[in-house]
């Protein structure tokens, strides 16, 4: 992250149109900072399905919580919530889950 420290130095010398003076490389080395924090928000996970990321683990988090939810609703096994309002945590648990979700998804659509 040093790169992001380097370039905002030159906001102290420059307006926002100004024309600072950069070197190809350190343009190039915020580019592969950008392109290394956005492969870090895609999911993934590794040969045995364990995620690799927080995002792939966020996606499993949502999809057992979504099965949960299907089994309290029809009333399957031992999944009957006992407190009134688990239901509602859980959803708003999932609300939550996919807040952070959909940047990653737009993400992966990007070219």
């Amino acid at each position: 992250m040093e790169i992001v420290e380097e370039m905002r130095s030159f906001e102290a010398d420059h307006k926002p149109d100004g024309w600072p003076a950069v070197k190809m490389r350190q343009i190039s080395a915020l580019c592969d900072e950008a392109e290394r924090l956005r492969a870090e928000m895609k999911p993934e996970w590794d040969e045995a399905g364990e995620a690799k990321t927080l995002a792939a683990a966020a996606e499993d988090a949502d999809e057992w919580m979504a099965l949960i939810e299907r089994l309290h609703n029809n009333g399957r096994g031992p999944w009957k919530f006992s407190h009134p309002d688990s239901l509602q945590k859980l959803r708003g648990s999932r609300a939550a889950l996919r807040r952070f979700l959909t940047p990653n998804n737009q993400v992966e659509r990007q070219p």
